[in-house]
C-alpha cells in the first residue's frame, strides 16, 4: 500500500506525531477494507519519520497507537527510516505497508 499520512478527512494535520500516527493507521484500515482485508493482513510496514528524536521522545505513545490499531502486539516486520521531508512540511510520519491478500 502506498504510504498513509496523518491528514484527517477535513484536511487537518494534528501537531503531534502520535495523533498523526493514529490517523495514518485509520487511513490504512480504510484502504485495506476496500480490498476485503484488515490489519491482520499486514506482513511488513515502514515508518518514514522527519525527526527521529520526536519519534523516540514519543515512542510509548506512537507504539501504543500502533498496538491499538492492530488490536494487540503486531507480529509484522517493521523498519523506521529517517527522511528529510514528507509531502507537507507539517507531517511527521508516513506509514507504508505490505499486506498479503
Amino acid at each position: 500500500m502506498a504510504g498513509q499520512v496523518g491528514i484527517d478527512d477535513d484536511g487537518t494535520v494534528p501537531a503531534s506525531i502520535a495523533e498523526q500516527t493514529a490517523i495514518a493507521y485509520s487511513n490504512m484500515k480504510h484502504v485495506l477494507s476496500q480490498f476485503g482485508a484488515n490489519m491482520g493482513n499486514i506482513v511488513d510496514e515502514t515508518f518514514f519519520v522527519t525527526d527521529m528524536n520526536a519519534l523516540m521522545d514519543n515512542v510509548e505513545a506512537v507504539y501504543g497507537v500502533r498496538e491499538s490499531a492492530y488490536g494487540g502486539m503486531p507480529e509484522v516486520s517493521q523498519t523506521v527510516v529517517l527522511v528529510v521531508a514528507l509531502v507537507q512540511p507539517e507531517l511527521h510520519i508516513e506509514i507504508k505497508c505490505i499486506a498479503h491478500l
